[in-house]
């Protein structure tokens, strides 16, 4: 019995011993994992600050060049505008001289080629011509005194009366003279080739037609008045040669009037007389009146 209890107590610190040795084990295991993980993680902490390290460095590489570049830039900003504010010191005393030449100084020219439609409108627009129409006081001494206003008025003068075309400008007494005569002569023309168109119609009648109709009188009777059509073939060298002067008497027509309305008097004066001299020597011949339109008249 005694032996048996031995045994048994035996059993019990074989076995309370075995527990303690396992709790041991299980201790040392523990701790080597907990070792074992803080080197781990040791190991791994290393590592990271060491690629942050070279991370900082590449970093501080890049933000190095970067920033010289960006003082490159602003030196030579601040180059560029001491070179711009140098050259503005420099030229500012020319250019405002221009600028003021350009504001200040006025150049007057000689208008040419007077639009004379102008004359028919209402309203006439300034512009400056040189020189004068004449020697009298009303338009200038003959000194070349400026006007500010196209002539829109009968005046008496000789200087710088433009006529017709650009180049043909009357500036002494002879020359006046001499255009008062052509304007003269031009005007007999215009009314000899009036006279003249009615004498070449009436000759190149091809049929007559007389129609007559009643016309009330003054003391209540029926008169006939009678008219004369007169006919003429479209395909014919008479109507031809009417087609010509017709164009011709247009041209001289609107000549007269263009000289009429460059308002110098003695060249009006010369138009008139020369449609009065001209009806005077061939109208009297009229005997047929025939509907010729007039131009200007």
């Amino acid at each position: 019995m005694a032996s048996q209890s031995q045994g048994i107590q035996q059993l019990l610190q074989a076995e309370k011993r075995a527990a303690e040795k396992v709790a041991e084990a299980r201790k040392r295991k523990n701790k080597r994992l907990k070792q074992a993980k803080e080197e781990a993680q040791a190991e791994i902490e290393q590592y990271r600050m060491q690629r942050e390290k070279e991370f900082k460095t590449k970093e501080a590489a890049a933000l190095g060049s970067h920033g010289n570049s960006a003082v490159e830039v602003d030196k030579e900003t601040v180059g560029k505008m001491g070179s711009i504010q140098t050259s503005y010191q420099q030229n500012r005393e020319g250019v405002l001289g221009n600028l003021l030449k350009m504001l200040y100084v006025v150049s007057c020219t000689v208008q040419k080629n007077m639009d004379h439609e102008h004359h028919n409108m209402a309203a006439t627009k300034a512009s400056f011509t040189t020189g004068s129409h004449g020697d009298n006081g009303g338009h200038g001494g003959g000194g070349g005194g400026v006007h500010m206003m196209m002539q829109m008025t009968f005046y008496f003068g000789y200087k710088n009366v433009e006529l017709l075309f650009a180049g043909l400008v009357i500036n002494t007494p002879g020359e006046m003279v001499g255009a008062c005569i052509g304007c003269f002569l031009l005007a007999v023309i215009y009314e000899g080739l009036k006279i003249g168109r009615e004498f070449l119609l009436r000759r190149n009648q091809v049929n007559v037609r007389y129609n007559s109709m009643p016309v009330p009188g003054a003391d209540g009777t029926m008169l006939m008045e009678t008219h004369k059509t007169v006919g003429q073939r479209m395909l014919s060298l008479a109507h031809l040669l009417q087609t010509f002067l017709h164009i011709i008497q247009v041209v001289v027509s609107y000549f007269l009037m263009l000289v009429f309305m460059t308002y110098n008097a003695y060249l009006c004066i010369a138009v008139a007389a020369g449609a009065g001299v001209g009806y005077f020597l061939f109208s009297w011949k009229k005997a047929v009146v025939v509907d010729i339109t007039e131009h200007c008249h």
